[in-house]
């Protein structure tokens, strides 16, 4: 039985913004372009099947203001919560995991400059332990 994968990853790293993210990344570690990239990937997946936005159009609805980052972090947070993986014994993410894909991607909206505020109470109270 072969499996299907379940994470866009080749189709999340083909973004120019995305590929230049990840590039910026390697300088440390291939290892570390790695894990950014699965987690990339969560998030290309999340915004395909919650929004009408990919990696890179979510950059201009934020810039734009259209969208909420602390709401579009906080509905993220809930996709990681609540993702089961079926291929691997139904398991989900552990707490570790879903902080790092969220550190991930608050990195990379950062990079292109979608200002996240460490202060703010919003992403406080929802991202408190991550």
């Amino acid at each position: 039985m072969t499996r299907t994968p379940t994470l866009p990853i080749e189709e999340a790293v083909a973004f120019e913004k995305v590929n230049k993210f990840l590039n910026s990344k390697a300088r440390n570690s291939e290892s570390t372009k790695k894990g950014y990239s699965i987690a990339l990937s969560h998030f290309l997946f999340f915004l395909k099947n919650n929004t009408q936005y990919n990696v890179e159009t979510i950059l201009t609805s934020l810039d734009k203001k259209e969208m909420n980052v602390y709401d579009l972090l906080d509905d993220f947070i809930n996709y990681l919560d609540n993702r089961i993986d079926v291929y691997n014994g139904n398991t989900k993410l552990s707490e570790k995991t879903k902080a790092f894909y969220i550190a991930a991607v608050k990195s990379y909206l950062e990079k292109f400059d979608v200002e996240i505020l460490q202060k703010n109470s919003e992403i406080k109270s929802q991202c408190r332990k991550y």
